[in-house]
């Protein structure tokens, strides 16, 4: 993901700061959004072949030719089932946040994209150990704890809260308590790998994540 935030450096507000802007309606994403890129990317596309919507390359980004949006922060899993539990789980606690079961949907539009952003570096950098200590962002999200969490036990608390009303989580019960418990994928390769780890062993621990892809099995403990 720190990679990707500076694909775009030379323009950079094809990317932003990842986390979009406060927009809430088409006209305004096509008048904010939209049209800054595409004047930005003019002098170095004469022919206009990029003047489309999916130059956005924000971590979110809507996709009106096929009436969805799209979220760029979701990265490849070990395996399909991993997959598909990150996207039921996320889908399941987007719905909650904007039919109102969890906090109130007008204040999170309150929200400016820089401090959500500084949450975002935090989480490349911590994954599920990353601490999230602003008392507005754990109250509107309904978090019992004002003070300071990580944002492992923030998802979890998301997750729980949608999981009692949602019939399908029994399908992705098993995948999501493995990330819950034992961390991101990130986090249990490099637990798997140890610190300094030889040629050999990397070599070892890709042949166990190549297994988990043609198993279509979680990846560690």
């Amino acid at each position: 993901m720190d990679v990707y935030r500076h694909s775009a450096d030379r323009i950079r507000s094809i990317a932003g700061r990842i986390i979009p802007e406060q927009v809430f309606s088409r006209t305004h994403y096509e008048g904010r959004v939209l049209r800054q890129l595409y004047d930005d990317i003019a002098p170095h596309d004469p022919t206009g072949i990029l003047k489309h919507e999916w130059l956005n390359s924000r971590g979110c980004i809507a996709r009106f030719d096929r009436n969805t949006i799209e979220v760029r922060l979701l990265d490849l899993q070990e395996c399909p089932r991993a997959d598909l539990a990150i996207i039921s789980a996320l889908t399941g606690v987007i719905r909650a946040l904007v039919d109102g079961q969890m906090g109130d949907l007008e204040r999170q539009k309150t929200f400016h994209e820089d401090p959500l952003a500084d949450l975002l570096l935090d989480g490349i950098g911590l994954a599920e150990n990353a601490i999230i200590s602003d008392p507005d962002y754990l109250d509107v999200l309904g978090f019992p704890e004002r003070s300071a969490t990580t944002s492992g036990d923030l998802w979890r608390y998301l997750v729980e809260s949608v999981s009692a009303q949602d019939p399908e989580y029994g399908k992705w019960r098993d995948p999501i308590t493995v990330i819950l418990d034992h961390g991101t994928l990130a986090s249990r390769i490099v637990s798997a790998v140890g610190p300094s780890p030889p040629r050999e062993r990397l070599r070892e621990v890709y042949g166990e994540l190549c297994d988990s892809l043609a198993c279509n099995q979680m990846f560690g403990p």
